[in-house]
């Protein structure tokens, strides 16, 4: 037995709630729940969009510790708009001969290891169009990083969330990263879960100005 289903054995469902995902296209479910020694967790329960979740229950406490790691004015976002009152986030191409040091620094053995597989395998789920090929790595001014194809060509992606469109490179890349960062942040050990929460968040930043950011939502959600 896992320990999910410990919590779901012994969780007692307090509440229940719906608010929209961040681009309004569905809803989500969520329940709010306590264990017999009276503390809260949440979860997400279901998607109307049919968009990738998890539905492990997480402690209000842990939650509450993760938002005091964010750095100060970092935003929380509603749907495409930031409180974060400073420029936007920007990017820069790493070059070649760094590529290897880049990861190394940010990720460690977790990049090669978990990060990329992750990637690729969610962009040949979301797109036949895609038959492999050279990624651009990017850095990004808040420190986070992203990985895109090379080249300006477009690609059509089909979500389980029933978005169905056109993304170029760019966008399928930052697309990819966020499902890769949202899903490894689920995933152990803890230190790597914590990297992956701040990439995704990271790179959120810097989507929220993206050209198609109504896009990738809507692949998001």
């Amino acid at each position: 037995m896992t320990k999910s289903d410990e919590l779901d054995d012994t969780m007692r469902v307090l509440s229940t709630g719906t608010c929209d995902t961040l681009s309004g296209s569905s809803k989500l479910t969520y329940h709010i729940g306590s264990m017999p020694d009276g503390e809260i967790y949440i979860r997400v329960h279901s998607n109307t969009g049919g968009g990738f979740f998890s539905q492990e229950w997480i402690s209000l406490r842990d939650i509450l510790t993760a938002l005091k790691k964010r750095p100060e004015g970092k935003p929380i976002f509603n749907r495409r708009f930031t409180m974060n009152t400073q420029s936007t986030v920007t990017r820069q191409l790493v070059p070649e001969d760094q590529r290897l040091a880049i990861t190394k620094k940010l990720f460690g053995m977790w990049f090669p290891m978990r990060i990329e597989p992750v990637v690729f395998s969610f962009t040949e789920r979301l797109s036949r169009d895609y038959k492999g090929g050279y990624w651009d790595f990017y850095t990004l001014s808040n420190v986070g990083f992203y990985m895109a194809p090379a080249g300006d060509c477009s690609y059509h992606v089909v979500c389980e969330n029933q978005f169905e469109g056109d993304l170029s490179a760019d966008a399928l890349g930052i697309t990819v990263c966020l499902y890769a960062y949202s899903n490894l942040s689920f995933s152990g050990p803890d230190a790597f879960a914590d990297i992956c929460f701040d990439h995704y968040h990271w790179l959120r930043e810097h989507m929220i100005d993206h050209a198609e950011v109504e896009a990738i939502l809507g692949a998001l959600d």
